[in-house]
């Protein structure tokens, strides 16, 4: 895990700094930003359905997975996220166990919708996206592109943290 944050951080200051600019407006008129990227940091619930089953196997029964990355304003509503993504499954019964190390990459297109909570903080959130995920065990290793689906709450908290 180590690692994968020195990773995230590294690449997050490299794209940050493409474009520093010492001052905002050029002889008193304001320009707007064209680039404007943002660090993005997220957790997900991830569960394995898979043959091997127990107690702590279940649809709400999951390991907490990190993604981070970074996040593209298309247009106001409409923003580009490339994460990068870690997490592991393990299942445990009387004659079997399953252990993986679960790593990869991928972007996501999401769409706030601002039109019906205008006065509100809170907007809903819709993305869809496409990753490469490598999963590790100890006998292979594999790789598997998912097309994931998501929709959850996003809180506007101030400008700059959402």
């Amino acid at each position: 895990m180590n690692q994968f944050l020195k990773k995230v951080f590294i690449f997050f200051i490299l794209l940050s700094s493409i474009n520093l600019f010492a001052q905002e407006d050029v002889f008193g008129e304001k320009q707007e930003k064209q680039f404007n990227p943002k660090f993005t940091l997220g957790s997900g619930l991830y569960t394995l359905t898979g043959d091997i089953q127990n107690e702590e196997t279940g649809l709400l029964k999951g390991k907490a997975g990190f993604n981070a990355g970074m996040k593209f304003d298309i247009s106001n509503d409409l923003d580009l996220s490339f994460l990068f993504l870690k997490t592991s499954f393990s299942a445990k019964n009387d004659n079997e166990s399953f252990d993986s190390e679960v790593d990869g990459f991928g972007l996501h297109l999401g769409y706030t919708v601002n039109q019906l909570l205008k006065q509100s903080k809170i907007s809903p959130l819709f993305s869809l996206g496409a990753q490469k995920v490598n999963v590790r065990n100890d006998s292979e290793n594999s790789s598997v592109i998912i097309l994931p689906l998501g929709f959850g709450l996003r809180m506007n908290v101030s400008e700059r943290l959402q």
